[in-house]
C-alpha cells in the first residue's frame, strides 16, 4: 500500500512537472507581451514595467549591474 501512494505520488508530480513546462509560455512570447504592456502603459501616461521584466542577471555594455536603481536610472534616461 504505501509503495503504491509514494509511487502515485511520484507519478503526479512527474505530470505535473511536464504539463507546466508544455504549457509556459516561449521566451519570444513574453518579450512581445513585455513590449506591448510597455506600449500600452507609455499611451497611457504611466511609467511602463520594463524594471519588472529585466533579468535579475542584468547586464550593460558588459558589465554586470546587481542595482535595481542603477537600471531604473539607465531605463528613465
Amino acid at each position: 500500500m504505501k509503495k503504491w501512494m509514494i509511487g502515485s505520488g511520484l507519478v503526479a508530480a512527474a505530470a505535473l512537472t511536464v504539463l507546466f513546462i508544455a504549457t509556459a509560455p516561449s521566451d519570444e512570447e513574453l518579450i512581445h507581451q513585455a513590449i506591448a504592456d510597455a506600449t500600452q502603459a507609455s499611451r497611457e501616461g504611466r511609467p511602463g514595467p520594463v524594471l519588472d521584466y529585466l533579468s535579475k542577471l542584468f547586464t550593460f555594455n558588459g558589465v554586470p549591474i546587481m542595482d535595481r536603481s542603477e537600471i531604473s536610472k539607465y531605463v528613465r534616461l
